[in-house]
């Protein structure tokens, strides 16, 4: 058709501007759910088909529930009569699958008597499944708490498009409630291959955080985690034992951030700061196996509250589960941060062929938000007896780190740095050791030196309380078992008074003290010689005699004594 006027060529050259403009959409999305919708039960023998009840198995047996058959006579029914607890139809896909939809359809059934035709289909049911080396079912939820039901209106075709792909082998349908006299299904799965995940297993990760109170996706968490859910209180803090959105092989797109009634915004997972102080994921796989590299799928939206690329990623790799060894630091530059502003893009890491079984990766911040939308893996799995580690030194190598845009393949090359770890981190863990053991010697003997400073203050303080003064007056009785409480008093309240030149009122109470307490008194002298008779012994307690001093002489003996007590003190 070709446009015959002005106003033909302007609406013909918009239609092919707006188809360009799509076709570019399509092609720089990486989104893979649009492509994975390929029938999967339509090629699988009858076999691997499977019910727990049938009410003729020439006629309705489970191997004829295949969607693709035309005849809508013929499908799988059981007898609604019969009290069948949870009765349900199950496939074996042959290997782990991307499931993203299933689709029924009832079955027209004839009766024999009138040869009439009427519909009956099951109405209600909800999907189970397990993977490979599972023992028991998943059950697909739409939220955190229950299992979704989903329903059927009539026996027409109705396609029910999971919320996020789940990963299974083994599919059944668990009928719940239907309509007729028998309950008949035809069902068709859709999905395609799960790929770049070989031996993945399941990961444990910390739950994602929400936004704010607004409707819509508001919420940032892991919605399609089919594993166990450990709640502190009202908060969900750790998922394990399962997988979910980082391996779902559905890449988040741009969206804005106060748009939450944009349903691209629950293919990503994110952490705030401020709630999850440390985002963590660890991956668990089948087998022992050597990686090459890793991929994240993230996205940058500087300026719109800090929801940036990740400051830091560690990843570090264990054979058992416990001890993880060889460490991998993947830190972007402010470049990369710049140039893929406002964009959902790939990092791509090399991983240098660490050997592991489980694979943890540390996230760190950089703005408030880290958010993720898909983790990818290369590997191989090796032998028990292929266990040699990597080729490195442990000095700091620079890997070739590719970061792949989804929309206009920009490539960056980077550097990480690679740690190894079972020598550095011995020689760590021994010099952590001895700076310990230093450190409580260093504490130990400042203890005691703060205790020895102590007890030598206690013990000057008591022996300043115990040491008597003299009362520079020898014929005193007992003037050396004095202490110096009153005498301190009273030397100190005298050398006052000598400084302050009060002397002439004191010489008659001196004289008068002097007079009473001195043995070479005329009157006490011949007392003092009868006793040196009567007793030898008791003269050598005795002073001698002594004699008269000036005021001069006692001011200086009282300031002499004075010194020796506050010396004494002072040690």
């Amino acid at each position: 058709m070709v446009p015959t006027n002005s106003m033909d060529k302007t609406i013909f050259k918009l239609v092919l501007l707006l188809l360009s403009f799509s076709c570019i959409l399509a092609a720089g999305s990486d989104d893979q759910s649009a492509e994975c919708d390929s029938p999967l039960a339509m090629s699988i023998p009858d076999s691997k088909w499977s019910a727990s009840a049938t009410a003729d198995r020439s006629k309705y047996g489970a191997h004829l529930a295949r969607l693709s058959n035309t005849a809508d006579t013929v499908g799988w029914c059981f007898s609604s009569s019969k009290e069948t607890k949870r009765p349900f139809i199950q496939v074996d896909l042959g290997q782990n699958m991307r499931v993203t939809a299933i689709s029924t359809a009832g079955v027209q059934v004839k009766n024999e008597s009138t040869g009439n035709y009427s519909s009956m289909y099951v109405s209600q049911y909800f999907l189970a499944y397990k993977r490979e080396g599972d023992t028991k079912w998943r059950h697909y939820h739409r939220n955190d708490v229950s299992v979704t039901v989903i329903k059927t209106n009539s026996s027409d075709l109705h396609k029910h498009h999971l919320l996020t792909p789940r990963i299974a082998r083994y599919v059944r349908l668990v009928i719940d409630d239907g309509v007729g006299d028998k309950w008949c299904l035809k069902m068709e799965i859709h999905g395609c291959p799960w790929t770049k995940h070989d031996g993945l297993v399941s990961y444990r990760i910390s739950q994602g955080n929400l936004r704010e109170n607004r409707l819509g996706w508001s919420s940032l968490r892991d919605k399609g985690y089919d594993g166990t859910r450990l709640a502190y209180g009202s908060k969900v803090g750790v998922l394990y034992n399962g997988l979910g959105q980082l391996t779902d092989g559905v890449t988040g797109r741009v969206a804005d951030w106060n748009d939450t009634g944009n349903p691209n915004w629950i293919d990503w997972i994110g952490w705030k700061d401020t709630v999850t102080a440390d985002p963590t994921v660890t991956f668990q796989f089948s087998s022992l196996r050597r990686f090459s590299r890793v991929r994240f799928h993230i996205l940058n939206l500087p300026g719109q509250h800090e929801k940036m690329l990740f400051s830091k990623v560690i990843l570090s790799f264990s054979k058992d589960g416990e001890y993880f060894a060889w460490k991998t630091i993947y830190q972007p530059s402010m470049a990369k941060r710049t140039s893929m502003c406002n964009k959902a893009f790939w990092i791509e890491v090399n991983l240098e062929g660490h050997l592991g079984k489980d694979v943890t990766c540390d996230f760190q911040y950089y703005g408030w938000w880290v958010l993720i939308s898909e983790v990818e893996f290369e590997s191989v799995e090796i032998s028990p007896g292929d266990v040699s580690g990597p080729n490195i030194t442990p000095t700091t190598a620079n890997n070739s780190v590719i970061i792949i845009d989804s929309t206009d393949e920009v490539k960056i090359d980077e550097s990480s740095k690679d740690i190894a770890s079972d020598e550095t981190w011995s020689i760590v863990l021994i010099a952590g050791l001895a700076a310990g053991v230093v450190g409580t010697l260093l504490l130990c003997l400042l203890a005691v030196l703060m205790w020895r400073r102590r007890r030598r203050r206690t013990r000057a303080e008591n022996t300043f309380n115990r040491v008597p003064v003299r009362i520079i007056n020898p014929s005193k009785k007992n003037s050396l078992n004095r202490r110096n409480d009153l005498g301190a008093a009273m030397r100190l309240e005298k050398l006052r008074m000598l400084e302050k030149g009060v002397e002439e009122d004191e010489d008659d109470e001196i004289e008068l003290m002097l007079e009473k307490c001195n043995f070479n008194n005329a009157r006490n002298l011949g007392w003092r010689d009868e006793l040196l008779k009567a007793d030898e012994n008791a003269a050598r307690n005795l002073r001698p005699q002594s004699r008269e001093i000036s005021l001069e002489e006692e001011k200086a003996a009282v300031l002499a004594e004075m010194r020796k007590v506050s010396e004494s003190s002072d040690e």
